[in-house]
């Protein structure tokens, strides 16, 4: 049941199109002969396999009876007739009973390019997945030396978390400057807007919601219209500022006056160009 649980939450929001995983578990002997696993156990596992949707897990009867009722609900599915089997066999499915994770206090970082759609029109299509395996590549990298965690991407887009904000700063920096120097490195023109959000995000099944998501994105496309066409910098909400203060970015942030749709009560800064003697962490 974790397994699918966590397998669910690193896929949020493709619905269908997710990877999926079904569970068998049967109760019997099993017995390795030339390096294969053979018996009854083994082909009742491949045969309940056989009809076993996505994202369940069916039991045999046998299984059934070895797990804890009072942890595990299970219900039956129905008697079926099984390849191999004389009679027909039981089979029994795990309620699962889904809930909602809450993942509180989270600093938001949401990345998009600016200018792809007419760089995917006028580019090649092998220059174009230069690009986007570059920003995969860049991405997951700052996820690694800042311990983020990539929550979801669309398209040109992504959406990092991190569980602190100097952390979260760091990676948008070390990111736009990374992207910088692979624009310059390559000649290409595709400017990256970075905006970051303090803020708590849902988890349901394979789902992910919140505020926190809507507001993130909404600094960054409210945030794109004080940039010039190819240009991209790094924004920062309200929330998002006040635990930066005394940090060495908290001089170089400078208020716009650029409300998001719908939270007119947002306020944006923007991060300023670095001082002579400033480091990147």
């Amino acid at each position: 049941m974790a397994m699918q649980e966590e397998l669910r939450l690193a896929q949020p929001n493709k619905g269908d199109n997710r990877l999926a995983m079904r569970v068998v578990i049967t109760l019997g002997d099993v017995l390795h002969e030339e390096g294969a696993l053979v018996g009854d156990a083994v082909v009742l596992t491949t045969r309940i396999e056989a009809i076993t949707p996505p994202d369940e897990i069916y039991l045999s009867s046998a299984a059934r009876l070895a797990v804890n009722q009072a942890e595990v609900r299970t219900a039956l599915i129905d008697t079926v007739p099984l390849k191999g089997f004389t009679e027909p066999v039981s089979v029994y499915r795990v309620e699962q009973t889904h809930h909602t994770h809450v993942i509180e206090d989270q600093y938001i970082v949401f990345t998009d390019l600016r200018t792809f759609t007419r760089f995917v029109e006028t580019s090649p299509m092998t220059t174009v997945e230069k690009l986007l395996d570059a920003l995969l590549e860049l991405t997951r990298g700052v996820c690694r030396e800042f311990d983020g965690v990539m929550r979801f991407t669309t398209g040109d887009a992504y959406c990092v978390t991190f569980g602190d904000a100097t952390l979260a700063m760091a990676a948008a920096e070390r990111l736009s400057e990374s992207w910088g120097a692979f624009l310059h490195e390559e000649k290409l023109s595709c400017a990256i807007n970075v905006a970051v959000h303090r803020g708590t995000l849902y988890a349901f099944r394979s789902y992910l919601y919140g505020k926190g998501l809507n507001v993130a994105s909404r600094v960054e496309s409210a945030s794109a219209t004080v940039l010039a066409p190819n240009e991209g910098s790094i924004f920062v909400s309200g929330e998002a500022r006040r635990h930066l203060a005394g940090t060495r970015w908290d001089a170089r942030l400078d208020l716009i006056d650029v409300r998001p749709r719908g939270h007119a009560e947002v306020e944006i800064y923007r991060l300023g160009e670095k001082g002579p003697n400033s480091t990147c962490p």
